[in-house]
């Protein structure tokens, strides 16, 4: 009987490492995975930054696209940096920023400016599209706003690269 016991004892001891090695393994995989992922985002971060800046250099503006495009008022989605440089950009253009937009709107201003929910942009007559800065969740952000708006949704990558496509 002590024997039996011992194998059993022996062969759970067994199991249970290789079950642990492979909870390891798989962690270690998942870890992986996000580092990899992390690194893929702020490397096409990187280059929406440096596709916007060669925008500026060759005196490419967000502004004009926007105007080109009948766009005069804008609501900025986001409160991140690219939502701080857009507005910079766009301070002394004919377009103007009305506010800012979060899905969490408890914020009150940024950068002098209401931080607003998508009901309250809707119903707002003054602005002609949303520009959404987050470039990783635009897809979920467009999905969300469009439930509740009928505004122009843009993406802030978007209308950087066809800013670039344009003739100067």
């Amino acid at each position: 009987m002590k024997k039996i016991m011992k194998y059993l004892c022996a062969a759970a001891l067994i199991s249970g490492g290789f079950y642990t090695m492979r909870l390891m393994r798989r962690h270690r995989e998942d870890s992986e995975k996000r580092c990899y992922n992390k690194l893929n985002r702020l490397e096409d971060y990187r280059y929406l930054l440096a596709m916007w800046t060669a925008n500026l250099v060759e005196h490419k503006y967000i502004a004009d696209y926007l105007q080109k495009n009948g766009i005069a008022n804008i609501a900025i989605y986001g409160t991140d940096i690219e939502a701080d440089i857009l507005d910079k950009e766009l301070e002394h253009s004919s377009v103007s920023v009305a506010c800012f937009m979060e899905a969490d709107s408890n914020k009150r201003s940024y950068r002098n400016k209401d931080v607003l929910d998508a009901e309250t942009v809707q119903n707002s007559k003054e602005i002609d599209a949303i520009v959404v800065t987050p470039i990783f969740a635009f897809a979920s952000i467009k999905e969300t706003l469009a439930a509740v708006s009928d505004k122009k949704i843009l993406s802030l990558a978007d209308i950087v690269f066809r800013v670039k496509k344009e003739e100067a």
